[in-house]
């Protein structure tokens, strides 16, 4: 699943782009790992049930 959601998923900053309009993922694929492993992949655990 890790890998799957490191690919799947976008970045943006925020702070110099506040429309979303740069991806920035590809370039910081270490940065949307790091969040997958530390907030995406937890909340789902936690969340799993409430999700149905």
């Amino acid at each position: 699943m890790l890998r799957s959601a490191v690919m799947a998923s976008e970045l943006y900053d925020r702070s110099s782009d506040p429309y979303e309009l740069v991806d920035i993922a590809s370039k910081s694929p270490e940065i949307v790992e790091r969040l997958v492993r530390t907030e995406l992949r937890p909340w789902l655990k936690k969340n799993e049930g409430s999700l149905d």
